[in-house]
């Protein structure tokens, strides 16, 4: 039955206490949803206790009976239920584990009555967009997502941990230094957030989990939004003047917009809850500021309780750090989460998480509240001060609507240094006397530009010589990098400052220039090398310094260095797929091999024999060019007289250029007999003209035709800097996101060290542009999808017709033999040309 008339003032301190009857309560919702004068006054006479908060329709209480498990979830064919974790206002939560992975999982379930909410179901579908986008390891991860009968199923990481909350009630207030490496942790991970132009609006102590390995993990970002420049737009699903987040921990911006919120609401937020870690409670607590308007007044105007009041242990530096996150206006916090987490860093050393967490007692309880499982799950909540809603305020506000909070920020906006209001009445007849701040929506966040000593990164690539055509264009990317970072305010608050070496396609300069960068130019890491001969001739000096290289290029593998992170592809990611490919989907028998001289050719050659053997494929002929020679017309006479079907091709730098042109002159074109290069780009191909390359193939793990978001927009800032006419190669993006991921785990060590920077980039991934990009911790290769590029029309472009389901796991030594032959194989060569890593004479 609709109500017509206001319900009196017991009808909503009953709704406010969950305690209406609920034959009245459907109409006396119906009707608050009409009536502003109604939600002022349900909101004013409530004090806001958790226990004690109205909560609209669809959002559950805690202990409501467990919902019957439909049988298409208990017969899912992917994955086996283990059993409920929760339920709360979007969905129910459920554990389970991989049918085949035997890995542990949890799976959110949108409950069927809420299918019929267009706004629940693309909250839902949001949430699982966003999450999907995030690969990092301070963020839970999401698998899949699927259309589930009627419903909608989301499968995430589960882990084996307590949120802070519950830690905090567990182990009472938290050490020093464990509050700083937990708050630290969180900052890059909010830091990675704010990279992808997002914006959580509900961090806190529930919605950050810290796992027994004592690694923290963000949740739920149901309630997060997109800012910035970003490449896959994301609708905004609150009002202009609707409230989202939870009173404790939100920024005073918050009261006035969801909206126009930027990266320093989150910081604030984080700021609560470090205060919370230190002190057991938030700085304006609901038990001292017993309304919400009260609370509002608090974070906007209160004066912070001194945190050594209540901690005495607490450093004086770590007091400047909350204090400055905690800052009314966002103006005077940290620009940055990165540089919350370098102002931290200082004060982590001495702190034992996994030993802390570890013994933490865990709570028996099967039921967990969404806002901590609705990412991740496997953690009940805390014994102390429980609520029945989670989600606390946002519930409330989310059907409270407009009115209610349009009322407040007027309050808030004509009372700046009055005490605050001590009556319900105080609120109701304030009008707003001045706007909210608003920002445009795209505008970037505002980033202050970093302002301590520059962190010197090493450039190290043939500017010129023979592989100038292929190293110039890395130089590019890796600069371009390093200009985004710098743009995002730098690493630790310090600006990256290159410094560009050329290895002038001499393996012996590679080595002499690397030492000058390192001992001389004092630089944090160095990005380059092409050839393994340069790779390998340089890497005593890295391994005698105890530093640290990004290798961007793929190569041979039979390599495992503790000194290089290799972004490029092992045999496993680019020539043993590519020879299967050839040979089952091309149905190509008989391959002449052909190279530059130098130890990648030669053993990509050993790894392709290997492979065609076990395919019942034969190599009809094997023969080398001297790297930089362009006398190629001995290799193209025996290539016609070989009879082969296929060519397979790792000659490097400007000898393609020879070798391609030799071929077609020779009347040996795609159709006849095609060539699959492996070392070959868009760059060198401008350099032949269009009908010389049409129908021949490269395999490679990116391509500058991958059609995803995040390569459209490296693409366009790319030619945005050199022209339209540029293109990019596998190699160059390679470079690009190494530098990312290099500066990514700065932050998260909390200093430029290559030692520490290299056990943080152990836990890196990244979306790159050519897909999602993990660093191998046992062998610090890089997992990458396999893709065959085909050459289709005039502008000498490669169009991707081929790629490996998902990116393939690294395997630096190919399984046809031990690793003692292939160390064997690689010493022969090395001892053969007198110690090189080239035959003598070789430039």
């Amino acid at each position: 039955m609709e109500q017509t008339t206001c319900p009196t003032r017991e009808q909503l301190e009953q709704l406010a206490c969950n305690k209406l009857d609920s034959a009245d309560r459907p109409a006396v919702e119906a009707h608050l949803r009409e009536c502003p004068a109604c939600r002022h006054a349900l909101a004013q006479l409530t004090p806001y206790r958790p226990t004690e908060t109205w909560r609209p329709p669809g959002d559950t209480e805690a202990d409501a009976p467990e919902p019957p498990v439909p049988d298409q979830l208990r017969h899912h064919p992917r994955y086996r239920l283990l059993g409920i974790l929760g339920r709360g206002g979007m969905g129910t939560v459920y554990k389970a584990e991989h049918r085949l992975l035997d890995r542990p999982v949890v799976l959110k379930l949108i409950r069927p009555e809420l299918l019929a909410n267009a706004k629940v179901v693309q909250r839902f579908q949001q949430e699982a967009r966003l999450s999907a986008r995030l690969t990092h390891p301070n963020v839970v991860g999401v698998y899949e997502a699927e259309e589930f009968g009627p419903s909608h199923l989301l499968v995430m990481e589960y882990i084996d941990g307590v949120n802070l909350a519950e830690l905090v009630a567990e182990r009472g207030l938290l050490p020093v230094a464990e509050a700083c490496e937990l708050v630290r942790q969180a900052a890059v991970g909010l830091d990675y957030v704010r990279e992808q132009g997002l914006v959580h609006r509900d961090i806190k102590p529930q919605n950050l989990l810290v796992s027994r390995a004592g690694q923290v993990k963000i949740l739920d970002l149901g309630m997060a939004t997109l800012k910035g420049d970003a490449a896959v737009p994301v609708p905004d699903m609150t009002g202009e003047r609707q409230f989202v987040g939870t009173v404790d921990y939100a920024s005073p911006e918050q009261w006035e917009s969801s909206r126009n919120l930027d990266i320093r609401a989150d910081v604030y937020s984080l700021g609560c809850t470090f205060y919370y870690l230190l002190a057991g409670e938030a700085p304006f607590p609901h038990k001292k500021y017993t309304t919400m308007v009260q609370q509002m007044w608090a974070h906007s105007q209160a004066p912070l309780p001194p945190i050594r009041e209540l901690r005495p242990d607490v450093p004086e530096a770590v007091a400047a750090v909350l204090t400055r996150m905690l800052a009314k206006s966002r103006g005077d916090r940290f620009a940055t989460p990165a540089e919350v987490a370098a102002a931290l860093a200082p004060f982590t050393e001495d702190c034992n998480l996994p030993e802390y967490v570890r013994t933490a007692r865990r709570t028996t309880t099967s039921r967990l509240d969404l806002s901590r499982v609705s990412v991740a799950g496997g953690t009940p909540a805390p014994a102390v001060e429980r609520p029945r809603s989670r989600r606390k305020f946002l519930v409330a506000a989310a059907v409270l609507g407009v009115g209610l909070v349009a009322g407040v920020v007027g309050l808030l906006s004509g009372s700046r240094g009055q005490s605050p209001p001590e009556k319900p009445g105080d609120t109701a007849r304030v009008e707003p006397t001045n706007p909210p701040v608003s920002v445009p929506p795209g505008t970037p966040t505002p980033v202050a530009p970093p302002t301590g000593p520059p962190i010197r990164v090493g450039i190290l690539h043939s500017r010129t010589g023979t592989m100038a055509i292929s190293e110039r264009p890395v130089i590019d990317a890796a600069l371009l990098a390093v200009d985004e970072v710098n743009e995002a305010g730098g690493v630790l608050g310090r600006p990256v400052e290159a410094v560009v070496e050329d290895g002038e396609s001499d393996a012996a300069t590679f080595a002499a220039r690397a030492e000058k960068l390192i001992a001389k130019d004092r630089v944090s890491v160095v990005f380059g090398c092409w050839t393994s001969a340069s790779r390998k001739t340089a890497l005593p000096v890295f391994e005698r310094h105890d530093h640290l290289l990004f290798y961007p290029v793929q190569y041979e593998g039979l390599e495992q260095s503790p000194n290089v992170v290799y972004t490029g592809a092992a045999p496993n990611q680019q020539i043993i797929p590519a020879v299967r490919w050839c040979v089952t989907a091309l149905k190509k028998k008989r391959l002449f091999l052909v190279g530059s001289d130098y130890i990648f050719p030669r053993t990509a050659n050993a790894i392709i024999r290997d492979q065609a053997a076990e395919l019942g494929a034969e190599v009809v002929g094997e023969e080398y060019v001297p790297l930089g020679g362009g006398d190629v017309a001995e290799v193209v006479r025996k290539i016609a007289t070989a009879r082969c079907d296929a060519i397979l091709n790792t000659i490097n730098g400007d000898s393609n250029v020879a070798f391609l042109r030799a071929l077609r002159a020779a009347g040996l074109t795609p159709d006849r007999v095609p060539t699959i290069s492996f070392s070959i780009s868009e760059e060198e191909l401008a350099s032949l003209g269009a009908k010389t390359v049409v129908g021949d193939y490269a395999a490679w793990n990116y391509f500058q035709s991958v059609d995803r978001p995040q390569n459209h927009a490296f693409v366009r800032r790319f030619q945005a800097r050199h022209g339209p006419q540029r293109t990019i190669s596998d190699p160059m993006e390679a470079a690009y996101f190494g530098v990312h991921m290099w500066a990514r785990a700065v932050r998260e060590a909390g200093t430029d060290a290559p030692g520490r920077v290299r056990d943080a980039v152990r836990r890196q991934s990244y979306d790159a542009p050519g897909g999602v990009v993990r660093i191998d911790p046992e062998t610090q290769h890089t997992s990458k999808v396999f893709r065959v590029g085909l050459i289709t029309s005039d502008d000498s472009r490669f169009r991707v017709i081929h790629e490996s389901p998902g990116p393939v796991a690294p395997i630096p030594y190919p399984n046809t033999r031990s690793k003692a032959q292939w160390d064997k194989f690689l010493q022969d060569l090395h001892d053969g040309w007198g110690g090189r890593w080239e035959p003598p004479g070789v430039r």
